[in-house]
Formats: C-alpha cells, sequence, structure tokens
C-alpha cells in the first residue's frame, strides 16, 4: 500500500474526544502497521507533542481544551509535518484553510 506506510516507521497522534471515533482510526492505522497515540483533549495534544514527533496528526476541532485550531496553529515543521483537521459534526467537514 502507499501513503504512510510505503515509508519508514511513522507516527499519528490521533486527538479526538470520542473514544470509539479514536479508536477507528488507530485500528484503521494499525492494519497499516502505523503507531498512533491518542489524545482526548488539547491539554493531552499539546503534551504529547513537545516529548514525542508525529508524521501527522489528525485534529478535531470541537476538543475540551485547545482546539484542534489551536493546536494547529501552534504547530510547526519542528513538532509536526502535517496537522490535519477535521470536524465531524459540521457541515464544513474537511482540512484546515
Amino acid at each position: 500500500m502507499g501513503g504512510l506506510a510505503a515509508c519508514e516507521s511513522r507516527r499519528v497522534l490521533i486527538v479526538e474526544d470520542e473514544p470509539y471515533m479514536a479508536d477507528a482510526i488507530r485500528d484503521g492505522l494499525r492494519l497499516e502497521a502505523i503507531a498512533a497515540d491518542i489524545a482526548a483533549d488539547g491539554d493531552t495534544a499539546l503534551e504529547l507533542l513537545t516529548v514525542n514527533a508525529y508524521d501527522i496528526a489528525v485534529l478535531d476541532r470541537d476538543i475540551p481544551g485547545p482546539s484542534g485550531d489551536e493546536i494547529a496553529r501552534w504547530t510547526s515543521p519542528a513538532t509536526i509535518s502535517a496537522p490535519y483537521l477535521t470536524d465531524y459534526t459540521s457541515s464544513e467537514f474537511g482540512a484546515r484553510s
């Protein structure tokens, strides 16, 4: 398969406060042998970003603590290659602008 799994070992941060959604994303990544950590709130996400290197983050916009938008603004190429915002409950579903 292509994508992240085609390269060397990858690591993804999943920032999602709905446990079933976070687990579903992580399980899908595991099928591709991609390591993933889950943060259920913005504060935990920021903590994980300071101690781990991630290739990409899947960020829910509507989470407790700092929002997914705030986390995306906080990140830089030094902390994460490509943050990706999602909003599962909005009609604006998609990537950050």
